[in-house]
């Protein structure tokens, strides 16, 4: 993704946040990580949490699965790029669908601050989801572009976009620019339903970076630019440090 398309995006989230003012507060924040700070216990793997039917949280005996896809090579030679395309065109029309649910009152949410909330985040989700679409339709070939999926039982719960950054003399950086999540999981974390999958988010930032120590040892630090209040968390807990402007 060259710069005047990182600009649009970043633009366009913007212009997200407007409408969706929820994230308002956490809004054009660029967080960084220095990949030498960390540790091999900082990114050791993490149990997921699953909220059972009365709505407590039991730490799970399966393990999260993490699945890397490269977006380098053309649709018709990779599978596993063909079924991340149907999986992100099935989030974005399932999205609409529990909007509509919760518009109808199908899916009835009685507090009016939870309701705009949950709509807010599955608006900005489905934007996500949108914009990592249009890599797949237009068959983009770019080896610097990478998905991180994070699984439970073969569900995916957490995508994550990433790209080579801007090299320097010391160091190589990769940018995190999206991250998107099965809206079923937003709703059921949200409403604190049976069957929903938390902490997928961290796990998933720490197959980033133990795959790039253990497969691109130039990189030497990470960038995310983040909207969500959750995710700026789960980041700050990796050790991200915010970054003014022109830093």
């Amino acid at each position: 993704m060259n710069m005047k398309i990182k600009f649009f995006n970043h633009f366009y989230l913007l212009f997200i946040l407007l409408i969706f003012p929820v994230f308002a507060f956490a809004s054009g924040k660029t967080l960084a990580l220095d990949l030498t700070s960390i540790s091999d216990q900082d990114i050791s793997n993490i149990m997921p949490l699953i909220i059972d039917k009365d709505g407590s949280k039991v730490v799970s005996d399966v393990k999260f699965t993490n699945e890397i896809i490269v977006l380098d090579q053309p649709l018709s030679e990779s599978e596993p790029k063909r079924v991340l395309k149907q999986l992100l065109n099935d989030y974005i029309s399932r999205t609409s669908d529990i909007l509509n649910d919760i518009e109808s009152g199908d899916i009835s949410i009685q507090n009016p601050e939870l309701k705009s909330h949950i709509k807010s985040t599955l608006n900005a989700n489905k934007y996500y989801l949108e914009t990592s679409f249009r890599d797949f339709e237009s068959d983009t070939i770019d080896s610097d572009v990478k998905y991180y999926l994070t699984k439970y039982h073969d569900n995916t719960v957490v995508i994550t976009r990433t790209e080579n950054g801007i090299s320097t003399t010391h160091y190589d950086t990769v940018d995190i620019d999206l991250v998107m999540s099965n809206p079923d999981n937003i709703i059921k974390n949200s409403l604190s339903m049976e069957g929903g999958i938390k902490r997928a988010s961290v796990e998933n930032i720490k197959n980033i970076i133990r795959d790039l120590r253990e497969n691109s040892s130039s990189v030497g630090r990470i960038e995310a630019y983040v909207v969500s209040p959750i995710l700026e968390s789960n980041l700050r807990r990796m050790g991200f440090q915010h970054v003014q402007q022109g830093c």
